[in-house]
């Protein structure tokens, strides 16, 4: 695959990815919103990766991602996204599943973090 199709596969992967999010939130799924949210921003960071010429690793740490594609992060920065990294519940206990739960279904909470994660997924896909 050439890059420049891997750098659009990450792309509109990233972009399916936040459209569940949306869609998922919307529905009231806030667990699974802030997973695809997490799902859409590290594909992102991935396709960036693979613009800069290398392979993305299987590594799901949003701010290790970042360093990987070169971005020099602020404290603020790296804060969200070690925040938005817990997002990353595909195979975690069920006790870590309760507790996820419990804190993103707080509304101000999810009001807070929706935006958040809006405002990275913008921030990154300005990066293409």
């Amino acid at each position: 695959m050439s890059t420049e199709k891997m750098v659009d596969y990450w792309r509109q992967s990233a972009n399916e990815a936040k459209e569940n999010a949306e869609e998922t939130y919307v529905r009231n799924h806030v667990d699974w919103a802030f997973f695809f949210w997490h799902l859409a921003i590290e594909k992102l960071f991935k396709g960036i990766i693979a613009k800069n010429g290398k392979i993305p690793l299987p590594v799901h740490d949003l701010a290790k991602l970042a360093s990987i594609a070169g971005i020099t992060l602020s404290a603020k920065q790296r804060d969200e996204l070690d925040e938005i990294t817990t997002y990353n519940i595909d195979a975690r206990y069920d006790d870590y599943k309760r507790n996820f739960y419990k804190k993103v279904t707080k509304r101000e909470y999810h009001e807070k973090w929706v935006k958040i994660c809006r405002e990275v997924f913008l921030w990154v896909s300005a990066m293409y």
